[in-house]
């Protein structure tokens, strides 16, 4: 997988929507701000929301077409379960640094990963559990950290994600006739077959953007031995994370809290 063709700057125009967030402020005070050098002056931030010193916790890397200041106000519910989060952007995406690309995307998932360690211990965390988390194109790069991770982190959650790129780029209207799935895609089928660690997919039923079929295949591709798909009927790709908040009755959030409490 070389992602070559998926560099075309008219696919990155198509497949990443940054914008920013200068002007934010988090709901939660206790909020920290983060910045990992990705490259050379190079950084990308994103924000931390503390639960207790040693809860579970959550790296999350969202859809293409928000940011960390989109999702704010549904940190609170992961503290109200004990689970710290860790929201990062993607470069040029909110207060980050350079531009976005289908390459930065993945190395620089990477790179947030491995600088966990350091983000949680100088917050003075010291979670029990990392889990890793990816929403929509998130997921690719939730994706690239489990494959390469292994069993450094105890799970990985797959929210309305993907097993193959080019139905993905097509539906956003890029001309695919060009592409390969196995040459140019992010190879998230092949990825998930070689990871472990407990496995989660959410998808909504009614996914309009990626079709459940899609969480189906992550699903039956995926090599762990514990894993679990739910997919929630009535539930579109932009608000499967809102459905039932209201009323306290979020199976998304149900299905998180499950997943990593195990009850």
């Amino acid at each position: 997988m070389t992602h070559t063709l998926l560099q075309n700057p008219e696919i990155l125009k198509k497949l990443f929507h940054p914008k920013g967030w200068d002007k934010f402020e988090p709901l939660d005070p206790n909020t920290r701000n983060i910045a990992v050098e990705v490259d050379p002056n190079i950084f990308i931030r994103g924000l931390l929301y503390p639960a207790a010193a040693h809860s579970p916790a959550i790296l999350f890397f969202h859809s293409n077409n928000e940011t960390v200041a989109d999702l704010d106000a549904f940190a609170d519910f992961f503290i109200q379960m004990g689970i710290t989060l860790l929201l990062i952007d993607y470069r040029g995406y909110g207060i980050s640094d350079g531009i976005p690309t289908a390459i930065n995307l993945l190395s620089d998932a990477l790179k947030v990963f491995l600088a966990t360690e350091h983000i949680f211990k100088s917050n003075n965390l010291n979670p029990e559990r990392l889990y890793v988390l990816g929403r929509c194109l998130g997921a690719a790069a939730a994706l690239e950290v489990a494959f390469h991770a292994k069993d450094k982190i105890a799970g990985v959650i797959l929210e309305s994600g993907f097993a193959e790129t080019l139905p993905l780029l097509e539906r956003l209207g890029i001309d695919i006739s060009q592409l390969d799935e196995e040459r140019d895609g992010f190879g998230n089928a092949l990825k998930i077959s070689r990871i472990t660690v407990p496995t989660l997919i959410v998808h909504g039923k009614e996914d309009f953007l990626i079709s459940p079929e899609q969480a189906e295949k992550l699903y039956r591709n995926s090599g762990a031995l514990e894993k679990q798909i739910v997919l929630i009927p009535k539930v579109s790709h932009n608000n499967l994370m809102i459905v039932g908040v209201s009323q306290g009755k979020s199976p998304y959030f149900e299905a998180i809290r499950k997943f990593i409490f195990n009850k």
